[in-house]
């Protein structure tokens, strides 16, 4: 039973960091796709929806507060469309129901759309990358036997 638990720990590892890269790796991709070919518009805010996620902070409970803005625009092809932008902290600027704001939209699916300044869509992918690759070093690690071959003892005379 002993020998089950590393490579348990080991496929743990994999399967996380190999859901990392997938992530990031379509993070990127999306971030890539809204520089350089994505349609650039105004859309007006329409909502701001808030999440409170329990999070300890000075080693007390606490709420922080996300929020992701809701906006509406007209796509290249005149029909009204509604996306969710990237969620924000706290500490981050946002807007109010409203507000113009300038995005960048793909031509495909205008659902999929993030800000053209200032958004940290084009980050999240590299960290989760990074992050990815690192945990499928650390779990192939683990399953590379560790060389316990000894040398053999010397005949006595």
């Amino acid at each position: 039973m002993k020998e089950f638990f590393p490579w348990l720990f080991a496929a743990a590892l994999l399967l996380a960091g190999s859901a990392f890269l997938y992530g990031g790796v379509k993070l990127a991709s999306t971030a890539w796709t809204l520089k350089t070919s994505g349609e650039e518009t105004t859309a007006t805010i329409e909502r701001v929806e808030v999440r409170e996620a329990h999070v300890r902070k000075d080693d007390a409970p606490a709420i922080a507060l996300y929020y992701t803005e809701v906006v509406s625009f007209t796509a290249w092809d005149g029909t009204k469309a509604e996306a969710r932008l990237p969620e924000k902290n706290e500490h981050e600027a946002r807007g109010r129901p409203g507000d113009p704001i300038t995005i960048r939209y793909r031509h495909d699916d205008p659902s999929v759309a993030a800000p053209a300044e200032g958004g940290t869509l084009g980050i999240q992918g590299p960290i989760l990358i990074i992050a990815g690759l690192a945990l499928l070093a650390f779990g192939a690690r683990w399953t590379v036997p560790e060389n316990t071959s000894r040398q053999p003892p010397s005949p006595t005379n």
